[in-house]
C-alpha cells in the first residue's frame, strides 16, 4: 500500500497546486467572475490529464482516482460551495477515466 501511495505522491502534489493556487491567486487579487466560471472545468481538466499519465506510467489504479478527489475536497468545499458534491464526483470520474485511457495506451505501446 505504502509503495502504491509512493507512486501517485509526485501527481498529488502537482494537482495541490493546480487545484488550489489558482482559485487563491483569483480570490487575494479580487478577479472578475467569469475566470471563476472557468475554473472548474480546468480542475476537471487536470484531474484527467494527470489520470493520464498517470496510467501511462504505472497501469490502472483506482487508488489514483480516490486520493485526487480527496486533494480536491478542500477546494470544492471552500471555493465551490454551492456544486461541491458535483465537482467532486467529476474529478473522481475524470481521474478515473484518465488512469483508465492512460493504463491501455500504455498495454499498446508495450
Amino acid at each position: 500500500m505504502k509503495d502504491r501511495f509512493e507512486r501517485t505522491l509526485f501527481y498529488l502534489v502537482v494537482q495541490i497546486i493546480l487545484f488550489g493556487l489558482p482559485p487563491l491567486l483569483c480570490a487575494m487579487y479580487g478577479a472578475p467572475m467569469q475566470i471563476y466560471m472557468l475554473l472548474p472545468p480546468a480542475d476537471l481538466c487536470v484531474a484527467l490529464i494527470a489520470g493520464f499519465f498517470f496510467g501511462k506510467k504505472n497501469g490502472a489504479d483506482w487508488l489514483m482516482s480516490i486520493c485526487s478527489t480527496v486533494v480536491f475536497l478542500p477546494t470544492g468545499l471552500f471555493f465551490y460551495p454551492g456544486d461541491a458534491v458535483l465537482f467532486i464526483v467529476g474529478v473522481f470520474v475524470c481521474s478515473l477515466i484518465g488512469v483508465l485511457v492512460g493504463s491501455v495506451y500504455r498495454r499498446r505501446v508495450r
